[in-house]
């Protein structure tokens, strides 16, 4: 035989594969004399000579070395990763011992600090009250109150100041947890929902994203343990369990590492192969039957959930292709009340403002963090409610001085306004009176018109005149229901815009009617002025209201198309980096090097590498959610989505890199090497060589991928943040023990960048410590990527491969326990939807995809449908994994069309739904709170029932405790306007 040589694989005698070969020979024959790794000559339990790596070209050196102190052979890049290892895990004792248990005793020597402060206070705003009299609104008490005076302060003032915000900021880290503020039960209000009691199918939390994501984890679950039942049925029919044991001891006492096999069972052999085919292609049926049944069972759940829960958006109907300069709610009220025939039966409307501009946009968020700031001083100081005594809110010493000033907010404000810098994005959002009005609006129309007029500039003209712009003119009448009849009647020549094009400051979408008498387009460009009729498109609106990016309308689609090219480049640039940084020293010097000498890493050194992908795949999952933040879209189902895509997708690609590098010599020299058909052939080596391959991927696997790695994320991500933030900003601001330009170091790792030149205000320290938002679109990728990664040991050659899958089974149960009695706790309210859960339920389809092809990878090599012996006979199974995932995609495309008969029969009326949720198209909306609160007459008619000049956030619910009562008692409505 030929050097490289065996029976089923036939390779040159020349070339890497070949070199490997050898090297596995050589490497595993002195391994068999003395029992040392990577050791290919030892005398007396000594080595001799170790295991040299080849080199890549230009890159250093990565051989064993041999060790003069216990004769063994060393990796020198995994002796310095294991001693970097051992400082971790010190460190990491430190912090689950320490550090933990000091995030508790943080928090809660924030609150009693908070609530002794806040009772102090409380006496003295009563013996004020008492004493003066006083009532009214933080805003008209300002100017009567005076203002701590920043410049004036001295240092001790300063650090006083800033150790209260900090307490503060730990309190709030627990007050902005989730939490019940649902007016039908007052005595709940701001109370915690249990942590045992809660039926989070039943109880409206966080929206039906959260139920859907914990019924995702149950397929997850359910398909896990289907999948060790069956394999384990499979694996134990076979009795292959017994032949691999009697192998392993004739090897130990007189089998070479040639020696042909002659006395192994055909039959055994024949018949694991067939049953591995037949479990492999019932567990993908089973699978597919599975994803189908649950996917209809979440379909018919969001269907009830929505019809036992009402959303803001169920009373709303979106507008889009405004005219720009309609910035008026009133007057777009009645426009829509004309357009749609519904007068009386619309509420009001919420515009939706262009804030693209960088310096309005920047205006516009420090106005409403000031108002926030109003608020929270005003509902600590009047103390009207419970929850102030108890230390909800803060005194205004606890604000910075520009914050308390509403009297400059207000004419930076109405500046804008007299600017003409505040211009319509083009869409809005109409919110009707009763359910049943909005669903008649949306299923009575999906489009109508708006008239406005509109001077042209010379870029204008240019545009207009391009090719395929304009189409040719035509006679008819107007569309704007607005107009009179007698102007309605009246013929009229106009051009319709072929597609989308900007004039002015706006864009007009394909459709829209350009009126005007002139006999040619030249003419008509030459008035400058003309008539533009814009085509408006109703909408059925998905959103909720804090689910609705208000910052982003204005965005142009060419703008989000290009936004997210740009986002494309810019994960790819990071991949690039980090590939380049860790990926590639990684492989080079520990990976490839210990695939090659088949020596398996310590403990310490193995979760360092684990370690640093993990950290790798955190470092791209930030930039790829800051990234998909900056495109511009005004959707956050649509970001999530997006986001949700990326994540997955680099997770899968991660994964299966990682895998196949981690494992590449032993797929090339152990995948399928075991002849099942004709035993005769088989080797010691053969067995040995396939049974180390999946020994290694199991390795890979557990603990480390599965368990480690996501603990660890956990711990880091839910301990240290709070802990590191305490600390930092106890130094930079309470202590003030270093030196200013070594403190304005620091604040560039606190979150939120506060000033260190400046006192830490109160709000700065709730954005510091704010915890962290129930984003469940974060755990979908750990959730198809663990489960994919799994799946491939349906193709591995062992008797016990179901141990992956009892395995799989309990980390979903763990992982259900922890996110739902831990970190549910601990977070912040977040609204999620139904979109991202049937995007994952899609993505769920590579599971029986990768049943179906390891179905026809177990066939081919039991002789059912192919030969083994042909190499290319094994592309069945990507052709069987292709079909699974097509088939899978196009079923659940089939179910999700017959589900949308579905509708929502039930009637409620608008006040009725204000008594279960806080938050409205109004409130969410910041600049409809700005003219609430500083320029009121600017919402129109009928501005009373569209008021709201208390913004909303999550966390900070309880500021419209009064804003509740008006909805709740009738009798007080004057008083409360």
């Amino acid at each position: 035989l030929k050097p490289c040589s065996r029976p089923g694989k036939l390779v040159p005698t020349n070339g890497p594969l070949c070199d490997a070969m050898v090297l596995d020979s050589v490497v595993a024959k002195g391994f068999a004399q003395c029992g040392i790794q990577a050791c290919i000559n030892c005398t007396d339990n000594r080595c001799n000579d170790c295991a040299q790596v080849p080199p890549w070209p230009h890159f250093p050196n990565r051989d064993y070395v041999l060790s003069d102190e216990d004769g063994l052979c060393h990796l020198p890049a995994a002796q310095i990763v294991r001693s970097v290892g051992m400082l971790l895990v010190a460190a990491i004792v430190v912090i689950l011992v320490v550090a933990v248990p000091m995030q508790f005793v943080l928090v809660f020597l924030g609150k009693r600090r908070k609530l002794r402060a806040s009772e102090r206070l409380a006496s003295d705003t009563g013996a004020a009250k008492q004493t003066d009299g006083e009532t009214g609104s933080l805003d008209t008490k300002e100017s009567k109150q005076p203002l701590l005076n920043e410049d004036g302060d001295d240092a001790e003032t300063s650090r006083h100041q800033s150790s209260k915000a900090i307490s503060h900021g730990l309190a709030s880290y627990a007050q902005r947890q989730i939490r019940c503020w649902d007016a039908r039960d007052p005595e709940s209000l701001g109370a915690r929902h249990s942590w045992f009691r809660t039926n989070v199918s039943k109880e409206d939390i966080v929206g039906v994203g959260l139920p859907l994501f914990y019924g995702f984890k149950a397929l997850v679950l359910g398909s896990s343990l289907v999948s060790c039942g069956i394999f384990y049925v499979a694996e134990t029919a076979s009795h292959m369990g017994e032949t691999l044991a009697k192998i392993d001891r004739e090897n130990k006492h007189h089998l070479k590492q040639h020696d042909i096999l002659d006395h192994v069972d055909e039959a055994v052999l024949h018949n694991y192969a067939h049953n591995m085919f037949i479990a492999s292609g019932v567990l993908a049926l089973v699978l597919y039957l599975m994803s189908m049944y649950h996917f209809r069972r979440q379909q018919e759940f969001v269907w009830r959930f929505g019809m036992k829960t009402t959303s803001m958006a169920d009373f709303v109907v979106q507008l889009k292709g405004l005219p720009t300069n309609l910035i008026e709610e009133g007057e777009l009220k009645r426009r829509v009340e004309e357009q749609l025939n519904c007068k009386d039966e619309i509420l009001g409307v919420s515009i939706a403002y262009d804030l693209t501009d960088g310096s309005i946009r920047d205006q516009v968020f420090n106005m409403i963090e000031n108002r926030f700031v109003r608020c929270d001083v005003g509902f600590h100081e009047e103390g009207a409610h419970e929850l102030a005594t108890r230390g909800w809110g803060y005194p205004r010493e606890l604000a910075k001085m520009g914050q308390l000033d509403s009297n400059a907010d207000k004419k930076a404000f109405n500046q804008l306004w007299k600017d003409n810098r505040m211009r319509g994005s083009g869409h809005a959002f109409v919110v009707f009176k009763t359910k049943a009005f909005a669903d008649a609006a949306r299923q009575g129309y999906n489009r109508t018109w708006f008239q406005t007029e509109l001077e042209l500039t010379d870029e204008d003209v240019k545009r207009l005149k391009a090719k395929d712009a304009l189409s040719a003119q035509f006679t008819g009448h107007f569309r704007d229901r607005c107009k009179s009849v007698t102007e309605r009647r009246q013929p009229k020549k106009f051009y319709v815009v072929a597609r989308a094009l900007q004039i002015g400051a706006e864009w007009v979408d394909p459709g829209t009617r350009i009126y005007s008498e002139a006999s040619s387009l030249d003419e008509l460009l030459a008035n400058k002025k003309v008539t533009v009729e814009h085509m408006v498109n109703l909408m059925s609106c998905s959103m909720e209201p804090m689910s609705t990016m208000w910052f982003n309308f204005g965005v142009s689609e060419a703008d989000v198309s290009r936004n997210t090219k740009k986002h494309l480049c810019t994960i790819t640039t990071v991949w690039l980096i980090i590939t380049l940084l860790i990926y590639v020293p990684l492989f080079y010097f520990l990976i490839i090097p210990a695939g090659y000498a088949h020596v398996d890493f310590d403990p310490i050194t193995g979760q360092v590498v684990g370690m640093l992908l993990g950290i790798s795949g955190n470092i791209l999952g930030v930039v790829n959610w800051n990234s998909v933040g900056g495109i511009g879209q005004y959707s956050k189902t649509d970001q999530d989505v997006l986001f949700f895509h990326f994540s997955t997708w680099t997770t899968l690609f991660n994964t299966i890199m990682f895998l196949c590098g981690s494992l590449i010599f032993l797929l090339r020299s152990g995948l399928a090497a075991v002849d099942l058909v004709h035993s005769h052939r088989n080797h010691v080596e053969t067995f040995k060589m396939e049974v180390a391959l999946y020994e290694a991927f199991y390795s890979f696997l557990i603990p480390g991928w599965m368990w480690i790695g996501p603990m660890m994320g956990r711990v880091m991500g839910l301990a240290m943040p709070l802990v590191q933030n305490s600390l930092l900003t106890s130094v930079v601001f309470s202590a003030q023990c270093l030196p200013l330009p070594l403190r304005k170091l620091l604040t560039a790792i606190i979150p939120w960048n506060p000033n260190a030149e400046e006192k830490l205000s109160a709000r700065t320290a709730e954005h510091i410590f704010e915890p962290p938002e129930v984003a469940v679109v974060w755990e979908y990728n750990m959730y198809i990527g663990t489960p994919f990664c799994c799946y491939f040991a349906l193709f591995g050659f062992s008797a016990s491969s179901y141990k992956v899958f009892a395995w799989l089974s309990v980390w979903a149960s763990v992982m259900y326990v922890i996110h739902r009695f831990g970190i549910l706790n601990i977070s912040k309210k977040l609204i999620t939807g139904s979109e991202v859960e049937m995007h994952a339920e899609k993505m769920w389809g590579i599971v029986p995809g990768i049943a179906l092809a390891a179905c026809g990878f177990w066939g081919v090599r039991s002789k059912t449908l192919g030969s083994p012996e042909v190499r290319s006979c094994y592309s069945l199974a990507g052709f069987l994994f292709v079909l699974g995932v097509s088939v899978h995609r196009l079923s659940m495309e089939l179910l999700r069309h017959r589900s949308r008969n579905l509708a929502d029969t039930e009637n409620m009326d608008y006040e009725e739904a204000r008594k279960r949720v806080l938050h409205t198209w109004f409130n969410c909306n910041p600049v409809h709170v700005l003219k609430s609160a500083y320029c009121p007459e600017r919402l129109g008619e009928g501005k009373e029932d569209i008021y709201a000049p208390i913004p909303f956030e999550f966390g900070k619910e309880y500021l419209l405790l009064d804003d509740r009562k008006f909805f709740l008692d009738k009798d007080q409505t004057a008083q409360a306007q």
